[in-house]
């Protein structure tokens, strides 16, 4: 079973990306005037501002090539928008839902993203988008793009102490694990230790399902690595600590029983139930 962990970016970049989630197909000519608007605070002048959220509009509108140009346009009003190469990083790569891209668009993403990178940006929140982008980016030359395990990865700007807590801590996991706002976890066990085993009873609210989520950790790098088998099934947690925080990265095996993108959404999902709590710990 071949893993890859790096062909999944665009999940790292899910406040972005979230609205291409309902389109289907690239647009093709010239797009409308009227696009639906979007505000993505960047570091860069006023009018390169004002470009750099028509780019996000036409981006979420899957119209990819004007896009591009007007991430190009945003640098030519502003050089220093490290965001613009972010952009034109991903749209170089065109439909993400027709991944995997070509590998001179691969090339030519990497190569927008490596200035984006080298440029860095004003504001940790940009730069943490550029780090996610460079999850996706790492090994493309030689990591297979999507195996039949699936990579997450979510970046957090919490100490490593914090999210590793909420991550094994059963009071935690019991206020973040759930796909959905009519699932829940009733109640979690963790033993932390090679051979431990770990559990999460998982309900439908109105009492008309439930399950558990239970299996034995085969692995602990304390603050780095976890891996463990479920159901005859593997799963490993990967916590790269970074400049902006920690990213979260899990890499499982699928199953079966329902499509790859249904279950790349519902880990996704619990995935940002997770970050949303880390996030209310760090500000409360």
């Amino acid at each position: 079973m071949h893993r890859s962990i790096a062909r999944a970016g665009t999940l790292a970049l899910s406040p972005a990306l979230s609205g291409a989630a309902g389109a289907q197909t690239p647009h093709e000519g010239e797009p409308p005037e009227q696009l639906g608007e979007v505000n993505f605070q960047v570091s860069c002048t006023p009018a390169a501002q004002r470009t750099f959220n028509r780019a996000m509009a036409l981006f979420h509108s899957f119209w990819f090539d004007p896009a591009k140009q007007a991430f190009a346009t945003v640098l030519e009003q502003d050089p220093t928008c490290a965001m613009a190469h972010w952009g034109i990083a991903i749209m170089s790569m065109g439909n993400p839902l027709a991944w995997p891209p070509s590998p001179p668009a691969l090339q030519a993403g990497a190569n927008a993203w490596s200035q984006a990178q080298q440029l860095g940006a004003g504001s940790e929140r940009e730069n943490a988008y550029i780090d996610a982008l460079g999850a996706f980016f790492k090994d493309w030359q030689s990591a297979e793009h999507r195996p039949r395990a699936l990579a997450l990865e979510k970046a957090m700007g919490a100490p490593i102490e914090r999210v590793w807590s909420a991550w094994t801590t059963p009071e935690d996991i019991t206020q973040w694990n759930a796909a959905s706002d009519d699932w829940h976890t009733t109640r979690a066990s963790v033993d932390l230790r090679v051979g431990g085993t770990f559990s999460s009873r998982m309900e439908a609210k109105d009492g008309s399902a439930g399950f558990d989520f239970a299996g034995t950790y085969t692995k602990i790098e304390h603050h780095q690595l976890i891996e463990c088998e479920f159901g005859g099934r593997t799963l490993r947690v990967e916590f790269l600590t970074g400049p902006n925080g920690v990213t979260v990265r899990e890499t499982f095996e699928a199953e079966q029983t329902h499509s790859e993108e249904q279950q790349r959404a519902g880990w996704k999902s619990i995935l940002d139930n997770f970050s949303r709590h880390v996030e209310g710990k760090t500000t409360a």
